[in-house]
């Protein structure tokens, strides 16, 4: 079955009777592939252009870049937003190009495409795409704002007047992470270089290492270990395993995988948060915080204390500011 992201989708919003038509081909379609990216990308694309002028169309890799985006873009522009969950990254490029060189001319539309920037290189990528400066967006879960936002949201510690309380927490937290960092640097090295020396031909199979907490992994990581949880693995030196290791613990809040940071945040967060009701080690007095922090809600509570980068303060600016003049703004169709 031909994907629908293969063709190039193109309704004659001149010509009603000619449009219709392709419109209702479309979403039977869409209906009998469901909720897929390529139904998502036919929805995009049925819209009426008038209709489509006060939204925000917004194309992630998964539901969970959404969450923290949604929280950024409110912040530029009072438009609805409407999400694409496209599944990938490779997802997002090619809905990407389908748009800009489409016939139908979205000319004044918001639309947004978000990306990981991941192990990989991330050449030739067009400026119109947010690349995150960091691996993942999970990244900028475990920044010093990020988790200075949360004490004080959620853990309602007042950072002037309980600053002893509150630097303790988060130097606790740091703690914590900088002994993380040391931990997996090894396995974000092995990580990094399988992927990046990967092939269709030669894939790396890297599924049994991505949960850091895992059993096989609890007892501690050495070369020998990742070797035999990589199926098909890709031979790489010690000099070269030490000179990735050294190049990512540059900037390791940057550098390494989101998903660790993600799985590290889980058990940690909830730590603090069983101690300030507790108070034994971390508080001095409890704090009775009223909150369940689990696996599927901790990326919609985190998402508004996140850290945002300078470059994606610039990006939203120059797509959706009201001060920016729609001269200036990118133009998709070309």
């Amino acid at each position: 079955m031909t994907s629908l992201l293969d063709e190039q989708v193109c309704i004659d919003t001149d010509n009603k009777k000619t449009g219709q038509n392709k419109e209702s081909e479309y979403k039977k379609k869409m209906f009998q592939i469901g909720d897929s990216p390529e139904a998502n990308f036919i929805k995009y694309c049925c819209r009426d252009k008038e209709n489509m002028k006060d939204k925000v169309h917004c194309f992630c890799e998964g539901k969970d870049d959404y969450k923290y985006y949604i929280s950024k873009i409110s912040n530029y522009t009072s438009k609805k937003t409407l999400n694409y969950i496209c599944g990938s990254k490779k997802k997002v490029l090619k809905a990407y190009n389908l748009i800009i060189n489409g016939s139908r001319k979205f000319n004044d539309v918001d639309t947004l495409f978000f990306i990981d920037k991941d192990f990989e290189e991330n050449t030739g990528i067009d400026d119109n795409i947010y690349i995150t400066p960091c691996y993942s967006i999970e990244n900028f879960y475990v920044m010093d704002e990020t988790i200075e936002n949360f004490l004080t949201g959620e853990i309602n510690i007042n950072p002037i007047l309980e600053e002893e309380e509150y630097k303790k927490a988060k130097a606790f937290y740091i703690e914590k992470r900088d002994e993380f960092i040391q931990k997996t640097a090894l396995l974000n090295a092995w990580y990094s270089l399988q992927r990046r020396k990967s092939s269709i031909e030669n894939y790396a199979d890297l599924s049994a290492i991505k949960d850091v907490y895992s059993r096989r992994l609890r007892n501690g990581i050495t070369l020998e270990k990742l070797k035999s949880l990589t199926y098909n693995f890709i031979e790489v030196s010690e000099e070269e395993l030490e000179t990735e290791k050294d190049r990512l613990l540059e900037e390791p809040i940057y550098n390494f995988r989101g998903k660790y940071f993600e799985q590290f945040n889980y058990k940690i967060l909830n730590e603090i948060l069983t101690d300030s009701n507790e108070a034994t080690h971390i508080f001095r007095k409890k704090r009775h915080t009223n909150i369940s922090l689990g696996k599927d809600n901790m990326v919609s509570i985190l998402a508004q204390y996140a850290y945002t980068p300078p470059c994606l303060k610039k990006y939203l600016h120059n797509r959706l500011s009201n001060q920016t003049n729609s001269e200036d703004k990118t133009i998709l169709a070309r």
